[in-house]
């Protein structure tokens, strides 16, 4: 019994953060695949027979879910596991309780699957998963707080560090959008109407920006410093941009409701919100470039820090692009075109995602032991991910702002936007393809670093841990 209990949920230290990363991994893969699927059914929408569980509906919803809490939240929860305990000087207080959060993580994400090809939905953006798949993540969301609030509490460095003020603030304010955004209370859905729509912006906006945002900018504040070699250049600037996303993230929910059935003061309200979001979004962006300086010599050389700086720049592309896209003006022109869907992209798939895939091969070595099996693969799928994203967010801009100059016309046929936009899903088939190749190349190479990678010896091991300290 006892020998079950340790494989279950071990107490060996970074197990949990191991194994987070590996169902990470795992998620990404089968999620960029059904990406690809997706952009592959719109250009042959017959693909696949008219199998109900394989209709570009389904897939786009566990594509979406998978996307959000499948792949990024579970490599940067690794994160958290693995930076809380170097940051206090402390060991995990609650690797059992972490290693349990792993399993109820994972089997949320493919209850998810399961229900969502099944046709159970929710019917949310972002929010797509029933009920009983939100129970698992609310169980695991209670696990984590166990072990990362008694590991902070116990610390034994007296400085609380900015990347622990994000990680612990996206434990608190996760949950508590998706338990309120969703009304978690009921199996079925408690809002109706204009509050029913209210509530699903709210959860999808709070998802990306309290959550995954919070989350990934707490493991950037710790990658950038951390292999840059250089201190962090402002707490002033990271505290205006922790409070700025405290204060204005809530409220910037209701902007697809611009123009729509909500009150206009409260369409108001989410305007001035997301514009005001370029205040904590700068702040954090400008933070993290400053503390890199001049280390350009180590981006060459350290593919996590590469990853780490596309992060840093499609932030503060995405914070910039978030910010105009709130203007009345801007949003009547572009609402509803798939200019919204690129500027999502950019802000989960290339900022948040390069921060979570910096995090991965940093981790990689010190939770196997073992040294990362080929730096070409990791360089490889670097320029794949990275040029592929670029020209994938680039069509679907473009295609955007062709939709929103033919609609706003007034006399063009919708379905002349559809027309003039498949060339531009032609191309993205060859943005996606290779991105989802680069994926491969990343899966492959983490597998074989696991399997057959380089034993890195115990002292230096120990050597790392006290320098990351």
């Amino acid at each position: 019994m006892g020998s079950l209990v340790d494989w279950v949920a071990p107490q060996t230290e970074d197990s949990a953060a191991r194994r987070f990363l590996y169902s990470s991994v795992f998620w990404l893969l089968v999620g960029v695949l059904l990406g690809l699927t997706m952009v592959v059914k719109v250009l042959v929408p017959d693909l696949l027979g008219g199998v109900a569980w394989l209709s570009f509906g389904r897939i786009r919803q566990i594509h979406v879910d998978l996307g959000l809490f499948g792949f990024l939240s579970a490599a940067l929860l690794a994160a958290a596991c693995f930076v809380v305990p170097r940051l206090c000087r402390a060991p995990l207080a609650g690797e059992r309780a972490a290693n349990l959060a792993v399993w109820a993580w994972n089997a949320a994400a493919a209850l998810a699957v399961i229900t969502l090809a099944g046709g159970q939905t929710r019917g949310r953006e972002w929010g797509e998963a029933v009920w009983s798949v939100d129970l698992l993540r609310l169980a695991a969301f209670v696990l984590l707080w166990f072990a990362v609030f008694r590991t902070i509490r116990r610390r034994r460095s007296p400085e609380m560090y900015v990347t622990l003020w994000y990680l612990a603030a996206a434990l608190v304010w996760g949950p508590m959008v998706l338990f309120f955004g969703k009304g978690l209370w009921a199996p079925a859905t408690p809002y109706a109407g204009v509050v029913e729509a209210l509530a699903g912006w709210f959860t999808g906006h709070g998802m990306i920006t309290l959550w995954a945002g919070a989350l990934a900018l707490g493991v950037a504040y710790y990658l950038v410093p951390r292999l840059s070699g250089n201190p962090l250049y402002s707490v002033t600037l990271a505290a205006v941009g922790f409070y700025g996303l405290a204060l204005f993230g809530p409220f910037a929910g209701p902007l697809p409701s611009v123009g729509g059935p909500a009150p206009y003061w409260l369409q108001t309200v989410a305007v001035v919100a997301g514009v005001m979001l370029l205040i904590p979004g700068l702040s954090a962006a400008t933070n993290l470039w400053r503390t890199l300086g001049g280390a350009w010599d180590r981006v060459r050389a350290d593919v996590a820090l590469a990853f780490a700086v596309v992060g840093i720049l499609a932030y503060l592309l995405s914070v910039v692009q978030g910010a105009l896209a709130a203007l009345r003006v801007v949003h009547n022109f572009l609402a509803f075109t798939q200019w919204g869907a690129g500027q999502t992209m950019l802000t989960l798939g290339l900022a948040y995602g390069s921060f979570a895939l910096a995090a991965v091969y940093h981790m990689l070595p010190a939770v196997t032991g073992r040294r990362l099996y080929s730096e070409r693969l990791a360089w490889w799928h670097f320029w794949l991910s990275v040029l592929g994203w670029v020209v994938f967010l680039s069509l679907f801009w473009v295609a955007g702002l062709v939709e929103g100059v033919m609609w706003n016309a007034g006399a063009t046929p919708f379905i002349a936007s559809v027309k003039a936009t498949v060339p531009l899903w032609a191309g993205r088939l060859v943005a996606g393809t290779a991105i989802v190749t680069a994926q491969v190349l990343f899966a492959y190479n983490v597998y074989s670093t696991a399997v057959a990678g380089t034993t890195v010896p115990a002292a230096e091991r120990e050597r790392e841990a006290v320098a990351t300290a």
